[in-house]
């Protein structure tokens, strides 16, 4: 028993080692770019020997890769969380805005390197995130078709909607600042008002 609560307390640290290290590795590759990091860059960042680095990661792919789970996951997670309450379209739809922002805050460099990285990833990577994502966007779509449905929405095209939902959200990577003088859920707030009532003035 006592052998046992050794090994998952030493399984645990292990794992908040592995965090620490995807994290402050997310801020170096967000702050020089993904192709100018090395795993010896990365090693020096969080204070490790390059071996020791391996020891928890075989490879910077295996890093990257990890990035773009703790990208994904969360968005998916809230997501498929709020459909299984059977959320209202508009409820659902401010909560896709909101996790995005949320997910900035919470994890600082990782959106940069998911949208810039992706490419880079090898097939045994790459693919597993792809489904996620392909998940992901087909869950959006829904949230959009059933508030067109309700009446929430008006009859436009729904994978049309979904593209210039992503378009509009995904790029704020580029300019928001977490901790800034606007929060993030101010914005989520502020994009969902644009997305569904666009900019024009009521009564002209």
């Amino acid at each position: 028993m006592a052998n046992q609560s050794r090994k998952e307390v030493t399984a645990s640290k292990a794992e908040e080692r592995r965090t620490d290290i995807v994290n402050r590795a997310a801020l170096l590759l967000d702050r020089r770019g993904v192709d100018q990091v090395s795993m010896t860059d990365i090693a020096e960042e969080v204070g490790l020997a390059k071996p020791s680095l391996y020891h928890y990661f075989a490879s910077k792919d295996e890093i990257l890769y990890s990035i773009h789970v703790n990208t994904i996951e969360p968005l998916l997670s809230g997501l498929r969380a709020r459909i299984a309450a059977q959320a209202s379209p508009d409820v659902m739809l401010r909560g896709i805005l909101s996790d995005l922002f949320e997910l900035m805050d919470d994890y600082p460099g990782h959106i940069r390197v998911f949208f810039e990285s992706s490419r880079r990833l090898p097939p045994e990577f790459l693919e597993p995130v792809r489904k996620r994502e392909r998940e992901y966007d087909e869950l959006v779509m829904s949230v959009i078709e059933q508030g067109i449905r309700e009446g929430y929405y008006r009859g436009i095209d729904p994978r049309t909607a979904t593209l210039a939902l992503f378009g509009m959200a995904n790029w704020s990577y580029q300019w928001y600042q977490p901790g800034g003088p606007v929060r993030g859920q101010e914005f989520a707030e502020r994009f969902y008002d644009i997305f569904v009532n666009g900019v024009t003035a009521r009564q002209r």
